[in-house]
């Protein structure tokens, strides 16, 4: 049986204790509470982590931050089993190959490309992901339409198993049926800034 990772640890460590510090998770898992605030930043990106409303200040100044799980965590136990999946997929060195296959599932029966023009489809697809958690917007540039998600649904995941930044953007380029580049990744503004991805949709085919 594999070890469970930090973030499964957080969360079950936060499934016991209701509402715990910084400290108090890095001391209960050996770690640093640097490493703490990493995995903290991700799962409150995947939306299973919220800070909790602060306590009532003491004469010694602000007191110390603390989280709980959202509702959203305490009804979902299916990151193992995703984390088992994909693995399985990169042991048959099929994870890659077969990302065309799950983002088509991942939009359900809706044909690909989808139907209309760009701007109706640039609609269709972001409410489509919005459902699946993406916080997802798009503005009008003159190199072309810009999206930008504010969260992503795979933030546990994608330390682990980079392959799911492709599948958002092939899956983008499948239902738009124009190129998609990525203008900015969510690894690569975590030390900067909000983890947020952006895209940028090709107005031509070429």
């Amino acid at each position: 049986m594999s070890t469970p990772s930090t973030r499964e640890q957080i969360l079950e460590y936060l499934r016991l204790h209701p509402l715990a510090r910084v400290n108090d998770l890095a001391q209960a898992l050996q770690v640093t509470p640097s490493n703490i605030r990493h995995h903290l930043s991700l799962l409150q990106e995947a939306g299973l982590v919220v800070a909790a409303p602060p306590a009532r200040p003491t004469r010694r100044g602000r007191p110390p931050q603390r989280y709980r799980l959202t509702p959203k965590a305490q009804s979902s136990h299916l990151e193992p089993l995703t984390r088992a999946l994909l693995t399985l997929l990169r042991h048959q060195e099929a994870l890659e190959n077969r990302l065309d296959d799950l983002g088509a599932l991942l939009l359900g029966e809706a044909p690909l490309p989808y139907p209309g023009n760009l701007r109706q489809r640039l609609q269709q697809i972001l409410e489509t992901l919005n459902a699946l958690g993406y916080e997802a917007h798009w503005e009008a540039h003159q190199q072309g339409p810009l999206i930008t998600f504010r969260r992503c649904p795979f933030a546990t995941l994608r330390d682990d198993f980079p392959e799911l930044c492709q599948l958002d953007q092939r899956l983008l380029e499948r239902a738009l049926d124009r190129p998609v580049e990525v203008v900015q990744s969510a690894s690569e503004m975590r030390e900067k800034g909000p983890a947020v991805c952006r895209y940028r949709v090709r107005l031509s085919r070429q």
